[in-house]
């Protein structure tokens, strides 16, 4: 049985992977780590604070708003 560091470490992991996949479902996700849809959001949850979705969702802001300011790209292209 994995810990929630454990899970919560594979989904980072996953997550990174497949940032750009649009189409990576919550259940792809709990699969990888031998986890129900359920106790996987409520591991995440846990050590992260928020929800999986929302912790995605924080992800790519955060990395568009660095892009934003660190290149010369537009918001258009970032986007």
């Amino acid at each position: 049985m994995s810990t929630s560091y454990d899970t919560f470490t594979v989904f980072v992991d996953t997550l990174a992977t497949h940032l750009d996949d649009h189409g990576a479902r919550g259940e792809d996700l709990a699969a990888r780590v031998y986890l129900s849809r359920f106790h996987f959001d409520r591991v995440v949850s846990a050590a992260a604070g928020e929800s999986p979705a929302r912790f995605r969702r924080r992800v790519l802001l955060e990395r568009s708003a660095f892009r934003l300011a660190t290149s010369g790209t537009g918001v258009l292209d970032i986007a």
